[in-house]
């Protein structure tokens, strides 16, 4: 069975079926030209580029959202003498709770990961070392398991900072109308 990979685009999520390497194999071995290799090349080294720089962006995400949560415990610890007795201390803990929540998938989302990165041996692969265009195809195979890695890791990334997101407008929601409750009575 294949396994799909979702990309979201605005509100339609398009699926794209994952290409083994097997099928990547006997893909490359259909063609004989040098500049399809050339092409394919190219825009494997845009596509494991474009999913590195989508993971730094949700990692910077991530950041934001963790510094706001942070801050968001720190001002309601540092103004505790003020709100209390005035203001739901129920409304309060479930957001200081979803505060909380937020900055541990933070955390969670931007923690130390290890990627799949091209070794020694591929670079200098000795079965094809003696032929330059099976060599190129074959770099595109060490390519097509790097993006892997880290399209896989931008998922996961992407699903933990939306959750740390909904946890802070949580936080927000609850803090403001626990506010708003102490105003209007």
């Amino acid at each position: 069975m294949l396994k799909p990979s979702r990309i979201v685009s605005g509100t339609k999520k398009l699926i794209m079926r994952k290409l083994k390497e097997a099928e990547l194999r006997e893909r490359l071995k259909s063609y004989d030209d040098p500049t399809i290799t050339d092409h394919l090349y190219d825009f494997g080294k845009m596509l494991v580029s474009e999913v590195i720089e989508r993971n730094n962006r949700l990692e910077t995400k991530a950041g934001s959202i963790a510094a706001y949560s942070i801050g968001l415990i720190t001002l309601l610890a540092s103004t505790y003498s003020i709100w209390k007795g005035r203001v739901s201390t129920v409304g309060i803990l479930i957001g200081c709770c979803a505060a909380f929540t937020a900055t541990v998938l933070t955390v969670w989302a931007i923690k130390l990961q290890w990627y799949e990165a091209p070794s020694q041996n591929d670079w200098f692969n000795g079965d094809v070392l003696d032929n330059r265009e099976d060599l190129r195809k074959y770099h595109l195979i060490t390519l097509l398991g790097v993006f892997d890695c880290h399209e896989a890791a931008a998922d996961k990334k992407a699903r933990r900072v939306g959750w740390a997101q909904l946890a802070l407008f949580t936080a927000a929601g609850s803090i403001f109308l626990s506010l708003l409750f102490a105003l209007l009575t």
